[in-house]
């Protein structure tokens, strides 16, 4: 019943906020309220998947983010967020003319800016995020004597 409703509004809202601006041309009114209300609704959307996951309504996505190999990229998941601004930015700064896009392009310019956001994020937690880590488990470790 209202967890259906849940679901199809849930995956309603993230992909009109995903591919909602798609044919571009949207009036002054439109964009204003894409503008205003799109990071809300996408957040609530998140929100309701994750409340479902946690109250176990959701196996099949709790156990698919619960894979061994979703945790590696879960623990660069921030770093790469912080980071891939500055991968942009070092991407269209070091254009030396205008780019055309097309479908091609836009897809190349993602997975190469996706590529180079993880890399970047694995340095980073190898140089910075892991000996902190490390350091803290040996600070806060208790030894209990027998």
């Amino acid at each position: 019943g209202i967890e259906l409703i849940g679901w199809i509004l849930s995956v309603g809202i993230m992909f009109s906020v995903v591919y909602g601006l798609y044919p571009g041309n949207l009036t002054v009114m439109v964009s204003s309220v894409y503008a205003a209300l799109g990071h809300t609704a996408w957040a609530m959307a998140v929100a309701f998947i994750v409340i479902q996951c946690c109250t176990g309504s959701a196996r099949m996505i709790d156990s698919l983010l619960s894979l061994r190999l979703m945790y590696p990229l879960s623990r660069l998941t921030y770093c790469a967020y912080l980071v891939h601004p500055v991968i942009m930015m070092v991407t269209t700064t070091q254009m030396d003319g205008p780019l055309h896009l097309h479908n091609g392009i836009v897809l190349i310019l993602y997975f190469g800016n996706l590529v180079a956001s993880y890399l970047l994020s694995f340095c980073i937690s190898l140089a910075f995020e892991a000996p902190v880590v490390t350091l803290l488990k040996i600070a806060f470790t208790s030894k209990k004597r027998i």
